[in-house]
């Protein structure tokens, strides 16, 4: 039952809601007039078998933006959503946010977008990764899910493993020596 019908209820029936205290009502122990929960196994079964999508495949990481003040900020957002509105993606509702620092105020040099779906973001990030912004920035772009993959780079480097030469292949250009 949501707050609007609750509130229509008390209406029907005279009760002024706002003078309820609703912090202040006790339920009798073990008794859930009937309003399922999360406890009632038999509603939800086992939870074990619930997996959560944890993938952002539909957000991107747009960084090396300039770092501006507060009074800036709405213009380099309005920048940013005409680039992504030209290429013909459009951003989620709320799916625009860029970080502060709480000590200067100013934007942190990246922000992250969210699109409707994962293509529109893989658009996005093809279309605009290395894009000039202004004379001094050049905006990079990535996924949110190759994100870790980023961050996870051992900090020493290795060498790639070598692999054998095998000559089992037939040389194709043979002919030309004939």
């Amino acid at each position: 039952m949501s707050m609007a019908d609750i509130e229509a209820s008390a209406r029907k029936l005279g009760v002024d809601i706002s003078s309820i205290d609703l912090d202040s009502i006790e339920l009798p122990p073990d008794e859930d007039f009937g309003i399922e929960s999360d406890d009632d196994e038999d509603v939800f079964g086992d939870n074990d078998d619930i997996i959560l999508d944890t993938a952002f495949g539909n957000a991107i990481v747009v960084d090396n933006l300039p770092m501006v003040p507060p009074e800036k900020f709405e213009k380099l957002e309005r920048v940013i959503r005409r680039i992504y509105d030209g290429i013909g993606v459009t951003i989620k509702t709320d799916g625009f946010w860029m970080p502060i620092n709480p000590e200067t105020q100013e934007t942190l040099g990246y922000c992250f977008i969210e699109f409707h779906t994962q293509q529109e973001a893989e658009l996005a990030m093809k279309e605009t990764n290395g894009r000039k912004l202004g004379s001094r920035h050049t905006i990079l772009v990535n996924l949110l899910d190759e994100f870790d993959r980023f961050m996870n780079v051992p900090e020493e480097w290795t060498p790639p493993e070598e692999k054998p030469y095998t000559s089992g292949r037939e040389n194709l250009q043979q002919w030309l020596t004939d």
